[in-house]
């Protein structure tokens, strides 16, 4: 029960908006089987959300430190037919912000695009891997 409430009150906070840099991802490091994880379920939920063939991506790069995982959703966005920019390019593109925070042994992450966000909790199965708990939830920002 205290799980549950600290992932809640942990998800609340992301999707309240509390980012340090509104141009820049913030992906709190996490391990690389662990970034794969997020960076699948990521992929999966905008190729769900946007038309990969007509929709161009700018994955917002980490604000500092690791760029493993920005670049493992952009190489998965780009597997699913989403063409990508490059980051400084100048291209016109969706811009996609991550918000990755540790939360009770696994991860509250958020995806900011266009006028929506969405959020998700990850955690850890029997074995210790991350798995997602619950599908993301998307709302409209208020405009």
């Amino acid at each position: 029960m205290r799980q549950n409430f600290g992932a809640a009150v942990g998800l609340a906070l992301l999707l309240a908006g509390c980012a340090i840099n509104p141009d820049a991802s913030f992906v709190k490091s996490s391990a690389s089987a662990d970034n794969a994880v997020i960076a699948t379920n990521v992929a999966s939920f905008l190729q769900a959300e946007l038309p990969p063939a007509h929709t161009t991506l700018l994955i917002e790069p980490a604000a500092s430190g690791d760029q493993s995982l920005p670049e493992l959703v952009r190489e998965d966005l780009r597997r699913q037919g989403f063409a990508i920019a490059e980051p400084n390019s100048g291209a016109v593109a969706q811009p996609v912000r991550l918000t990755v925070t540790p939360l009770n042994g696994g991860f509250a992450v958020r995806i900011d695009y266009g006028q929506s966000e969405a959020a998700s909790y990850f955690g850890r199965d029997a074995a210790g891997q991350l798995q997602a708990n619950a599908p993301f939830v998307r709302r409209e920002a208020a405009p």
